[in-house]
């Protein structure tokens, strides 16, 4: 990333009266300035990564203009970010990689910038419409898919407003980054439908497939699942939700659900007996999900 920064950094100098350098955590110099006096230090975060800054200033005005490189920096790179990812700048070759790309889209005023950086190290950030992209250190896809849960679940339970991630992928080379960006994109389309989780989209199939049907086709079908399982209660509809995200796998699901295979079984029967669908079978396992689905759409 000190390629990039240098260049920002370059660009900044010729606005900026005050003499200063950068510093990486090894002492190196990143941009230097020849300082006559003794200069103060600080530290500064920098397109996700801390360095030191090095000017000819006393403590308070060495902070107010840390402050100012940190914002007038940040932005630059996320501006820049931005274009390479929509395909209208030039690549920034000296990303991180491998990493993951995510996309996340909060309800309100929540900002999710500095509840990321508080969590990883080395992320970074760029802005398109309500949406935040951030890349973060990720080796693979499960690695990534286990970070997004994870971070779904923290933002869920500290932050009061609904959120949306959506997963790009890996990339092993920067030159990736762009294609991963506009997956997560096509996934955020789906956001008036399903307002919350988390969202991959080459495994959307079923959902790119209910989207495209008429809404009277899909009043039509939930009209009738609802009228066949209005009386199941929230118990019976966790059990049909991990039986399905079991692959109907029992034995699996009942070790999901912490109770003994003949109780999933009497569960099973009993759900069966209420509604005329018996989800071992997959045909009534096939109609149950596309209901689960178009639920999540009409939340």
């Amino acid at each position: 990333m000190q390629k990039a920064i240098a260049e920002i950094l370059l660009e900044l100098k010729k606005r900026l009266k005050t003499p200063f350098a950068i510093l990486d955590k090894k002492g190196r110099c990143v941009l230097q300035e020849k300082l006559v006096e003794k200069p103060a230090r600080c530290t500064v975060k920098l397109c996700g990564s801390e360095y030191v800054l090095v000017a000819e200033l006393a403590r308070e005005q060495l902070v107010d203009f840390s402050l100012l490189l940190e914002e007038l920096v940040n932005r630059r790179f996320s501006e820049k970010l931005m274009a390479f990812l929509d395909g209208k700048g030039d690549i920034i070759e000296d990303l991180p990689c491998p990493c993951g790309l995510i996309l996340i889209k909060s309800s309100g005023s929540f900002e999710p910038e500095p509840f990321i950086e508080s969590l990883f190290d080395e992320a970074l950030l760029a802005k398109t419409g309500e949406a935040f992209i951030f890349i973060i250190p990720a080796a693979d896809l499960d690695e990534l898919k286990e970070t997004s849960r994870a971070l779904y679940q923290t933002l869920a339970e500290e932050v009061s407003s609904k959120t949306l991630i959506c997963i790009g992928g890996i990339a092993r080379v920067p030159q990736e980054l762009p294609a991963l960006y506009r997956d997560a994109v096509k996934a955020l389309k789906f956001a008036p439908f399903i307002k919350t989780g988390v969202l991959y989209y080459p495994e959307m199939a079923l959902e790119r497939l209910l989207a495209s049907l008429p809404d009277e086709s899909r009043r039509e079908f939930m009209m009738e699942m609802r009228r066949k399982i209005q009386f199941l209660d929230e118990e019976a509809i966790k059990t049909i939700r991990t039986v399905i995200d079991c692959n109907l796998n029992l034995a699996m699901a009942a070790r999901k659900l912490y109770i003994h295979r003949n109780t999933l079984m009497y569960r099973l029967d009993k759900i069966s007996s209420q509604t005329g669908l018996d989800i071992r079978k997959f045909k009534d396992a096939v109609k149950m999900e596309i209901f689960l689905a178009l639920n999540e759409f009409q939340q």
